[in-house]
C-alpha cells in the first residue's frame, strides 16, 4: 500500500538523518539557520532517490526536474539556498559519488 511505502521511506530516512546532520554542520552550520530549516530539503532529495522515474539517472539528469518541482511546492525557500541539501539526500541514498 502507499501508506506502507511512505512509512518505510520515513523509517529509511531516519537511518540517513545522522549523515544529513553532519552535512548540515559542515555546509550550513555557520548560516545561523537550524537543521530543521534544511530537513525538508534532505527529505526531498531522499525521496527523489526512491522515485522509480529517476532510477539509474545521475544528479545532473535529475536536478532540473527537482528544482522545478521544489519551486512549485516551496515558494518560501529558494532552490539556491537548499540545493546542496537536496543533492546530499540524493547522493547518499543512490550511493552516487560527487563529480570532482
Amino acid at each position: 500500500s502507499r501508506y506502507a511505502e511512505d512509512v518505510g521511506m520515513r523509517a529509511d530516512y531516519d537511518e540517513y538523518d545522522p549523515l544529513f546532520r553532519t552535512h548540515y554542520q559542515t555546509t550550513y552550520g555557520t548560516t545561523g539557520r537550524a537543521y530543521e530549516d534544511f530537513q525538508p530539503a534532505y527529505l526531498y532529495g531522499h525521496d527523489l532517490a526512491g522515485n522509480p522515474q529517476y532510477r539509474n539517472m545521475s544528479w545532473e539528469q535529475v536536478e532540473m526536474d527537482a528544482r522545478r518541482s521544489w519551486e512549485r511546492e516551496h515558494h518560501d525557500t529558494l532552490w539556491d539556498d537548499i540545493k546542496d541539501a537536496v543533492r546530499e539526500g540524493w547522493m547518499r541514498v543512490t550511493g552516487q559519488r560527487y563529480q570532482v
